[in-house]
């Protein structure tokens, strides 16, 4: 069974509007993650969700540590919404991404709008977090944090020479966010750059949770736990009935004996996802 058409039967509209297609089977196991949160919620037609989320696979370069002598390698990304599906001005990204490596961009990254008045705002102002100054990298960089005006939160820093615009990303009302913890990508260790810095992304093993993958950058090289957040897919535009409850079972072929009334998923020969809860 196809995994798009697997994926359509498990989140009904939603999942069919939320994912690219071409990247349905890289990402089961964690949109599963986050379906599951939806099925709890038992999602009635009444309940349409207070923002849109949109993915995308194209992204553009911003900067690599090229030439800097840093221990590691890391690259910085941004979301492209070149795609017919954002076909509203209204959508915007939550921040730039970071990647290990100079060449490996990420799988993919989102960009968001409200469907309710006040479900999401732009930033008021940018405090500026590190800059490369005295690393020697070939490219010059500085790295944004956005400031939230009150009652809400931003997820993540932006790369910039100068200092971004207001306009270019959203933050989200507190209600549509739930706190989540950290995964470090990069430290400008062994670079010489005049202040260390370490670069994270947000992580979460909540149902319903929801991380965009965007960077944070902090200050010295250990994490200081700064608060950070996830989307609740709960507050999602999303499917408009009730969602079945899942089991994703990671077996290969006939060893998926996972039964019980669930929607289960397992592996096929073929190394697509296939429907085994008939």
């Amino acid at each position: 069974m196809p995994v798009q058409y697997t994926l359509r039967r498990l989140c009904e509209g939603w999942a069919e509007e939320l994912l690219d297609p071409v990247l349905y089977d890289r990402y089961m196991p964690q949109y599963a993650q986050y379906v599951s949160g939806l099925a709890a919620k038992q999602v009635k037609k009444e309940d349409p969700g207070k923002i849109i989320i949109m993915p995308t696979h194209k992204f553009e370069p911003m900067w690599n540590d090229s030439g800097s002598g840093a221990d590691a390698d890391v690259s910085l990304w941004r979301p492209v919404l070149k795609n017919p599906r954002f076909d509203s001005p209204d959508f915007h990204i939550l921040g730039d991404m970071a990647m290990p490596g100079h060449k490996q961009q990420p799988d993919m990254g989102y960009a968001v709008r409200g469907i309710v008045p006040g479900a999401v705002q732009h930033p008021v102002s940018w405090s500026r977090v590190w800059t490369d100054r005295g690393s020697g990298a070939d490219k010059d960089v500085t790295i944004w944090k956005p400031n939230p005006p009150k009652g809400y939160e931003c997820l993540g820093h932006m790369v910039g020479k100068k200092e971004p615009g207001n306009e270019e990303i959203w933050c989200l009302r507190e209600d549509l966010v739930e706190d989540a913890s950290m995964r470090p990508v990069w430290t400008d260790k062994g670079s010489g750059a005049d202040k260390d810095v370490m670069f994270l992304s947000a992580k979460s093993d909540k149902a319903g949770v929801m991380v965009p993958g965007t960077l944070i950058a902090q200050p010295g090289h250990k994490y200081n736990k700064e608060p950070v957040y996830g989307l609740l897919v709960s507050e999602f535009e999303r499917a408009t009935q009730p969602l079945p409850q899942y089991e994703f079972c990671a077996a290969e072929g006939e060893e998926c004996k996972c039964r019980d009334g669930r929607v289960v998923f397992g592996w096929n020969g073929a190394g697509d996802l296939r429907d085994t809860s008939s």
